[in-house]
């Protein structure tokens, strides 16, 4: 199963990639167990690979003008947390997404 979610912005390219980058480091920091690697396909995609409760997961995200989507392969045993995490992952990224136009 895979989860595809897709957050709408209104930031450009790239200053939304900025805040990815931002928002990838911060959490990389917060949580080392992850052992959370990211790496820029072009410059409009990337992969995410890490480490969340015993599961190996590589997102993948698109980055556009004005939309961030984000696939992630849920394993079988994960899959009844998917609500969870589709809005933990939706409130992340308005929260990275709305800090960005802070002054």
């Amino acid at each position: 199963m895979t989860l595809h979610h897709v957050v709408a912005h209104d930031l450009g390219l790239s200053r939304a990639r900025a805040i990815l980058d931002e928002a990838f480091a911060h959490y990389s920091d917060k949580y080392p167990r992850a052992q959370m690697k990211r790496t820029w396909r072009s410059e409009r995609e990337a992969t995410v690979d890490l480490q969340v409760g015993g599961f190996r997961l590589t997102p993948r995200l698109h980055v556009s003008d004005t939309e961030v989507v984000l696939d992630i392969d849920v394993p079988l045993l994960a899959r009844p947390f998917v609500p969870k995490i589709k809005d933990k992952l939706d409130r992340e990224v308005r929260f990275w997404l709305a800090r960005s136009r802070e002054p």
